[in-house]
């Protein structure tokens, strides 16, 4: 998905500039609102799953331990270290069975999203990440940072992706990544 406005399709190098951007300290947000369409492309962007192969262990170990994401019901479904973003809820037309998303789709709320875990190939994965009962160390070598001996499962060593946990709740409008101006509320007196 791109979140640059003035940028009108999804491609890697457009993708990668933005992750680059963001890791690099230099983002400023999105000027996209809620209402408004952003282009998707179904795809792996093999670019951006390398550079953050590189880039995601300084985030993560300088990122709070306790960084919570809660299940609906208020438990938590992940605490730990990671990389807190907040990205876009996009309508993908109530389609089923789930299908690929590409085209323009309409920007419905937005919601944070907590990288956990970079898995590339070859069972590689970027951080010794072992919450209880992650998705991920299933996917990742021993000596890659993840817990499978021997082999991996047949089809699992081409395998990409980036892990992560979610809000189940959305806000109806982008954080803003910059602190406001300093406010005060006025302090009464009473006179008689």
């Amino acid at each position: 998905m791109n979140l640059i406005p003035s940028k009108t399709n999804v491609n890697t190098s457009n993708t990668l500039s933005q992750v680059q951007t963001t890791v690099g300290g230099a983002c400023n947000g999105t000027a996209l609102n809620t209402g408004a369409s952003v282009p998707a492309s179904n795809g792996e962007l093999n670019s951006v799953v390398n550079y953050l192969m590189d880039a995601f262990p300084g985030i993560y170990n300088s990122s709070p331990a306790d960084l919570t994401v809660l299940k609906q019901d208020d438990t938590p479904a992940y605490i730990g270290h990671g990389w807190e973003v907040h990205v876009p809820v996009i309508d993908t037309d109530s389609s089923y069975p789930p299908r690929a998303i590409t085209g323009n789709h309409q920007i419905v709320g937005w919601t944070r999203f907590v990288i956990t875990q970079v898995l590339n190939s070859g069972g590689s994965c970027a951080v010794p990440n072992h919450y209880t009962s992650n998705p991920w160390d299933a996917h990742c070598k021993a000596d890659k940072n993840g817990t499978v001996t021997g082999n991996l499962p047949p089809g699992w060593s081409g395998q990409k992706g980036i892990f992560d946990y979610y809000d189940c709740q959305y806000s109806p409008a982008p954080p803003a990544p910059n602190p406001g101006p300093i406010t005060a509320t006025a302090k009464l007196k009473l006179v008689r």
